[in-house]
């Protein structure tokens, strides 16, 4: 589905028990994600990697407690790099770590394309 308006900040903040994939959701024309999972202690951040973020311009605490797994969050860093045009955002995954090689090395390059994200480094 197309999310509807531009502002998605607090949306699934402190949510529980909420594992859905959203990979098939049109987030494109969303600009503000803060807070967007702050919290939530079980989202696991299947089909985040399919979510064309660059409209954003806000995403600070996208998801700080959240319990995203390194494999989600590999598969979300890969899908990502694939855009191009992002504004200068922050992201925060909490302490979720990602894998050397093809994970890293998108990393760096959204990195170079204007996106700081606060993680577990690594691992």
């Amino acid at each position: 589905p197309k999310i509807s308006g531009s502002d998605f900040r607090n949306t699934f903040r402190s949510c529980t028990n909420w594992n859905e994939d959203v990979s098939n959701w049109d987030v494109s024309g969303v600009t503000n994600f803060s807070n967007w999972c702050l919290s939530a202690t079980s989202f696991e951040g299947a089909g985040l990697g399919t979510w064309d973020l660059t409209s954003a311009t806000s995403a600070s605490n996208f998801m700080v407690a959240g319990g995203m797994t390194q494999a989600n969050y590999d598969a979300m860093l890969i899908g990502w790099d694939t855009r191009t045009g992002y504004n200068s955002i922050s992201i925060s995954v909490g302490s979720t770590n990602f894998s050397a090689g093809a994970a890293a090395t998108a990393k760096t390059s959204l990195t170079s394309k204007g996106i700081t994200f606060t993680d577990g480094g690594q691992a």
